[in-house]
């Protein structure tokens, strides 16, 4: 690759065991050897669900932060979680996608949030700027109000989703918040047991949602099985704080989130609820 492929920048490693044969060598150290393969440096990477990831890949991936815009990960794809998608986050300037598939990954909310004590703020990360698709889910974020269990009280619960609100905020050219699990077929859903995820944010103005009003580009939204509390004040505020909205997928029609979806059907109608 590196003799014969001089412009090669984009690349796809393992396959989907859903549709593919269910046998791979697409093991850590073959993914860590192919991803020194690239003279000008990889743009995208693609990891399906046979690519197993490693300590090596990443030190093999890490030169080509620079150069990186695009990372996308298949629910089964395995090794490349938490700590790891926080060094490629923080460090890649030029990233402008991060796609995990929600139902197989999720980001906890203290690593997402990493949080500087020295400035009691975010630390910054190198995408902040570049950044435009944030396809991941968001955990362990308690809700008391689903689960007074937890042993967190509503205002400690609240504060974590202020600062989980205070990370997604410095992403000021996000054009897709894609934040609960891709939409699936029902066959889909009870083959493989999708996990609704409940430990989510509320979106809600009482949580701290009015943090994101400066991302003015937000095209797409989706919040398919998450326990939000999005409800009209938060429609209206959406409606008149990310005008280029398009697209609102898995707005809840029960409880609130019925009544959040008559007002933007009957006052936006060219927003497209899914």
């Amino acid at each position: 690759m590196l003799d014969h492929m001089p412009l090669l920048n984009e690349i796809t490693l393992g396959h989907n065991p859903e549709e593919d044969f269910p046998i791979s060598t697409m093991n850590e150290d073959r993914v860590a050897e192919i991803l020194h393969g690239s003279r000008q440096g990889w743009k995208v990477v693609r990891l399906k669900g046979t690519a197993r990831f490693g300590n090596d890949s990443l030190d093999a991936m890490r030169r080509h932060f620079p150069m990186l815009q695009e990372l996308r990960m298949d629910r089964h794809t395995s090794g490349l979680h938490g700590l790891d998608l926080l060094q490629v986050l923080s460090s890649c300037p030029n990233l402008h996608t991060v796609h995990g598939d929600a139902a197989g990954y999720a980001f906890s909310s203290d690593v997402l949030i990493d949080w500087d004590p020295n400035t009691d703020a975010p630390r910054t990360w190198a995408c902040e700027a570049s950044l435009k698709k944030f396809i991941h889910r968001i955990k362990d974020i308690p809700r008391p109000d689903l689960n007074v269990e937890i042993g967190v009280e509503p205002d400690q619960a609240q504060e974590i989703q202020s600062r989980v609100y205070d990370r997604l905020a410095r992403f000021t050219n996000l054009e897709t918040l894609w934040l609960g699990n891709k939409p699936y077929e029902p066959t889909r859903a009870r083959m493989f047991r999708v996990e609704r995820p409940h430990d989510c944010l509320e979106l809600s103005l009482e949580s701290g949602l009015g943090k994101l009003s400066g991302l003015r580009n937000v095209r797409e939204l989706s919040v398919w099985d998450m326990a939000t509390k999005i409800g009209v004040e938060e429609a209206k505020w959406m409606a008149e704080h990310w005008p280029r909205l398009q697209v609102v997928h898995g707005l809840n029609t029960l409880g609130p989130g019925k009544e959040a979806a008559e007002w933007l059907r009957e006052h936006y109608p060219k927003i497209t609820l899914l």
